[in-house]
């Protein structure tokens, strides 16, 4: 295929298409006004071929490149080529179909040139409200797919060119925040927009048949990279475990993968993971494939296009009714930032350590980024006196896993999510009625190893000039009550996520003192991973979200870098000490040889314990 066009035409059109998608993802944030599109960046875009197949992903949620060719492969099923008109534009949402879980609305636009499909833009944005029992979309109360808001298995919003109004309509019926929702849509609507605009002014000037033929040379090329770096790799089998911490009577559901590696072929294999619960945590297998494509992605096809091409040498396996292929009508409102995030930290564990079994790719290994997930959403009447709920998305900072040759990156964005960003503060305190009291990295929040795990963050808020002096507040989430971010070659794992509530937590009552939160006088009520309850104006809401894990042991970490730790902030004396083993003198400078001593004793501690901490 790469020999009918010439290099420079090739790559011209190659980095034309790459643009293409730039400018979908910056319209997106341009139109929206929701901080999850605009700042926190939970978006996705890309361009399909004419049979759905994925041609060029942008940045953004890299696990749902896979879901949105499902889409789009869903919606030439479901109508037909013929029912496929130029100037369509269809909605789609429903997990079972392709999207991850209800909040995530894609957008679907056909391309025509003169007349012929020609391919398709397709993006998501987490929209505000879908209408589901609980406010914002992810439904800790849910005990079926029912419960969790509006499921589109395809509808036209656009026909001939000609908007539904009425459909339109319809949709925003179901949602508390009609306002923000049909912002998030449009947005979508206009970056589709901006794609096929362009799209066909490439095929105009190079020729429908010189476009598609880069497209099938660009699929061809990312194959052959990843087919090529992994017979450079040693076959073999690497494992992971995790567990998905909930308030349901087995309160852990386990998740196991095996990777299996042969020649130039992947197979990563779930058997072992837990029957699906009765809660949203479930993840279906579409989705899943999804999170697994984007950790090859991110740690095998760096310096590629992501497209088709790299789904050719991967196998996923799952076991039919489980947390991670879950079957109709379990819930999966929360399969994001459980089961499906879950996924993708496990694969992206195996593939380390996979990359780590050979000298040539040891670098390239690492350990597993921000660990579970909390996702904290604020709902009720705002100062205008109109319905609203808002993610508050600080976790979007994330922290970045050790690795073989330094440590993990301080609040340093989510594996395989290229542009993750933390909000601006501000940004929710200028739109809803919320004040934060803090921001901040957390010390000892990164694994502790040769080379440490990023800081994760923390951040306090309270209700603030709410006509209610009251807002409803929902957790959903996992890695309160069990550790997903792990350590790598001996390093120790990130620490979990926290939800606390101080009732009548007046501000002269919260210190913070040594890394610590600390509250002496209001009582305090520490959340389970998934909750909805109700705050008072007086009350304040502390959240932590999970670090990320170390590399090595932390007994050969230099005592240098212990000591500049501590100077950062980065972690405690009782860590240097305990888990180090660095030993300062009373000036709080090292103290080499005690330093020495103490590590000797650890050691030896180990040996008589049979066992690492």
């Amino acid at each position: 295929m790469l020999t009918k066009v010439d290099p420079i035409t090739f790559e011209i059109i190659r980095h034309k298409l790459w643009q293409i998608t730039d400018e979908m993802g910056l319209t997106l944030k341009r139109v929206s006004g929701s901080p999850t599109t605009t700042e926190a960046h939970d978006f996705m875009v890309g361009l399909y071929r004419a049979n759905g197949d994925i041609l060029v992903a942008g940045a953004g949620a890299t696990w749902h490149i896979v879901c949105a060719s499902a889409a789009c492969k869903s919606i030439l099923n479901r109508f037909g080529v013929e029912g496929v008109g130029e100037d369509d534009i269809f909605l789609l949402n429903d997990p079972y179909i392709a999207a991850y879980h209800q909040s995530d609305v894609y957008i679907i636009t056909p391309i025509h040139f003169k007349g012929q499909l020609a391919g398709w833009s397709a993006n998501f944005t987490h929209v505000t409200d879908i209408g589901g029992i609980d406010p914002g979309g992810m439904c800790p109360r849910a005990t079926e797919v029912f419960h969790e808001g509006l499921r589109i298995p395809g509808v036209k919003i656009a026909e001939r060119g000609r908007f539904r109004w009425d459909v339109m309509e319809a949709l925003l019926n179901m949602t508390r925040d009609p306002g923000m929702t049909s912002l998030d849509l449009r947005s979508e609507i206009a970056a589709n927009n901006v794609a096929k605009t362009r799209l066909r002014e490439l095929v105009d000037k190079y020729g429908m048949e010189t476009v598609d033929a880069v497209a099938a040379g660009m699929i061809e090329h990312s194959e052959s990279l990843l087919r090529r770096r992994l017979m450079k790799l040693p076959d073999g089998a690497w494992h992971a475990l995790s567990y998905i911490d909930t308030d349901l009577p087995d309160l852990f559901y386990r998740m196991q993968l095996c990777l299996t590696k042969k020649g130039d072929q992947l197979v990563f294999d779930f058997a072992g993971s837990s029957p699906q619960a009765a809660k949203g945590i479930n993840c279906t297998y579409l989705g899943t494939l999804g999170s697994v494509y984007a950790a090859v992605a991110t740690q095998l096809a760096y310096d590629t296009a992501w497209n088709e091409g790299l789904l050719k040498p991967i196998v996923v396996k799952t076991p039919e009714g489980s947390v991670v292929s879950s079957k109709y009508p379990a819930p999966v409102s929360m399969a994001t930032i459980t089961a499906g995030h879950l996924s993708l930290l496990l694969a992206g564990e195996v593939l380390s350590k996979m990359l780590c079994s050979s000298d040539l790719s040891r670098d390239e290994g690492m350990a597993t980024w921000v660990g579970g997930i909390q996702s904290v959403r604020p709902s009720g009447l705002g100062r205008e006196g109109r319905p609203y709920m808002v993610a508050i998305l600080h976790i979007m900072a994330g922290s970045g896993g050790a690795r073989s040759f330094s440590d993990g990156v301080d609040t340093g964005g989510m594996f395989a999510y290229p542009i993750s960003s933390g909000p601006n503060v501000e940004s929710y305190e200028l739109n809803y009625p919320i004040l934060h009291l803090f921001r901040r990295q957390t010390p000892d929040s990164g694994g502790p190893g040769k080379y440490r795990g990023g800081m994760s963050g923390e951040y306090c808020f309270r209700v603030h000039d709410a006509p209610e002096r009251a807002t409803r507040i929902t957790v959903s989430g996992m890695g309160i009550n069990a550790i997903q971010a792990h350590g790598l070659h001996g390093g120790y794992p990130g620490a979990s996520g926290q939800v606390i509530i101080y009732q009548d937590g007046h501000i002269d009552n919260i210190r913070f003192d040594n890394g610590t939160l600390t509250a002496p006088q209001p009582a305090h009520s520490v959340i389970p991973c998934l909750a909805s309850f109700e705050i008072k104006e007086s009350d304040i809401v502390f959240v932590r979200w999970a670090g990320s894990g170390g590399y090595g042991d932390p007994l050969d970490r230099g005592p240098s870098s212990v000591t500049g730790d501590l100077a950062l902030g980065a972690i405690s004396p009782w860590a240097a000490r305990n888990i180090y083993g660095v030993e300062l003198d009373a000036a709080g400078n090292l103290d080499a040889e005690k330093t020495l001593m103490l590590r000797q004793a650890i050691k030896k501690g180990r040996l008589q314990n049979g066992r690492m901490p």
